[in-house]
């Protein structure tokens, strides 16, 4: 067996034969009554000493699911659920039924979502936990994985702390009413009942306030609008998630990712929520400048994106005047918008106010132009991380090497790509946050006369 990791937690997984096939099969593409079993495996943690018998196994992720490493969904028995230390926060995990171990293949620095995760932690946002274990299978060394909960009614309810009787949406997508764009499909996970037209009512309602302004749209205040999202929107959970989403430049929740709650405003166990609609980040690998090869299909592009204001750079990437053209020539084609960013940066007045938050964040976490790697706070944190991760990332590149001919790996970003956690982290320093603070610090400052500052692809923020 490998020598064991002295930094990290190791988790030792033990499979039989038939369950180590079963756990890389894709469930959710089968008919279940021919294979009605996922797979099962016992779970030995040498940081805690615990070992869980019988955790429930199965394939995790949608593109990532056809990579060479793969990610996989754990379930633990209710009689033992998880509980160890988060190593990036240092916080106790208690309880937790529900996560998984995310490959994190497609990253060459491996900190993209757990980064992101601890940015959006730091800024306020409510986020998953996300960190690091080794894991040996059947004595031998497997992968370094990422322990990351999952989205579900336990990380709403027992995590956030929010209402059981509130509704909450993984992966809602654009938000348009009756072609809202998600590579995952909408699953609602929260309450636990046959309703499910509360999304529904709100993007029709998106839809029939925002088709309303017609050609008054991006300017002016709307009276109509801004009553409807001060009434509908817990404004300042949205500005701080956007703002927070601009400076890690988050590419996948436009169109995907993103996940929302509503507050149940029926009277419930003799209590009524607020009513008011709030976003939850998940899913975060596409950030730091990663970005989905496929979506510009002409290679044009090569290394991260940090300044294309085209594709999805701009401060207000995600309304539906700043959507993701891919190239000025394509401006005139639809092409994925958010209603719910659109209804908040629709009125000038919430426009200044997430640029207020988004000056403040860059000031915290960008840091100016010029300022050092050691003084930016996330950087510290990847550096951090990376020496506790570093004997493990060289064990699971060699294991999993990055074959730069493997269809899978190729729509996720070009082949021109780091080939080690260190240089992939280097990376993301040099070509993305070097060129991301210049971007935001004088391409879109208030005081760059050379652009009009307006709401559209081709205009200065005004920050």
């Amino acid at each position: 067996a490998d020598q064991m990791s002295e930094t990290l937690p190791t988790w030792h997984l033990f499979a039989s034969g038939y369950h180590l096939a079963q756990m890389d099969v894709d469930k959710d593409s089968q008919n279940l009554t021919l294979v009605p079993n996922y797979a099962r495996v016992a779970i030995y943690d040498s940081s805690t000493s615990n070992y869980y018998d019988y955790v429930r196994i199965d394939l995790r992720g949608h593109t990532s699911a056809k990579f060479t490493k793969k990610g996989h969904g754990l379930r633990f028995a209710k009689a033992h659920p998880l509980t160890m230390k988060d190593s990036v926060t240092r916080e106790d995990i208690e309880e937790i039924r529900k996560t998984s171990l995310i490959s994190e293949f497609a990253d060459p620095s491996k900190m993209r979502q757990m980064i992101a995760f601890w940015l959006f932690r730091k800024t306020g946002n409510l986020v998953p936990f996300d960190f690091p274990v080794r894991c040996n299978l059947n004595g031998e060394f497997y992968q370094l994985a990422f322990n990351s909960e999952r989205f579900t009614d336990e990380l709403v309810e027992d995590v956030y702390g929010l209402d059981k009787y509130g509704y909450s949406w993984k992966n809602v997508g654009t938000m348009k009413s009756g072609s809202s764009t998600t590579a995952g499909g909408i699953e609602k996970k929260t309450p636990d009942d046959e309703d499910e037209s509360n999304i529904t009512v709100l993007e029709n309602e998106l839809r029939a306030e925002l088709k309303s302004l017609g050609a008054q749209s991006g300017e002016e205040d709307i009276s109509g609008l801004t009553a409807f999202v001060e009434e509908k929107f817990d404004l300042p959970a949205w500005i701080n998630y956007l703002a927070s989403a601009r400076i890690t430049q988050e590419m996948d929740d436009v169109w995907a990712n993103v996940c929302v709650y509503h507050d149940n405003p029926d009277m419930k166990d003799g209590v009524r929520g607020t009513g008011v609609w709030m976003p939850l980040g998940y899913d975060f690998n596409l950030s730091f400048g990663q970005w989905y090869y496929n979506d510009i299909t002409s290679g044009t592009y090569t290394g991260l994106m940090a300044t294309n204001d085209w594709f999805k750079s701009h401060p207000f990437y995600g309304g539906n005047r700043v959507r993701c053209w891919k190239s000025p020539a394509m401006a005139t084609t639809v092409n994925y918008g958010n209603d719910g960013f659109e209804a908040v940066w629709q009125s000038a007045k919430f426009r200044r106010l997430y640029l207020r938050r988004l000056r403040t964040l860059m000031g915290e976490e960008l840091k100016e132009p010029g300022t050092p790697e050691t003084e930016v706070p996330f950087m510290v944190k990847m550096r951090e991380m990376a020496d506790l991760m570093r004997a493990d990332a060289a064990l699971d590149d060699a294991k999993w090497p990055n074959d730069s001919s493997d269809s899978a790996i190729q729509v996720w970003t070009d082949a021109a790509r780091p080939q080690n956690m260190d240089a992939g982290i280097d990376d993301i320093w040099n070509n993305y946050v070097v060129p991301r603070r210049e971007h935001l610090y004088v391409t879109h400052s208030i005081t760059n006369t050379a652009r009009a500052v307006g709401y559209g692809s081709n205009l200065n923020a005004g920050i």
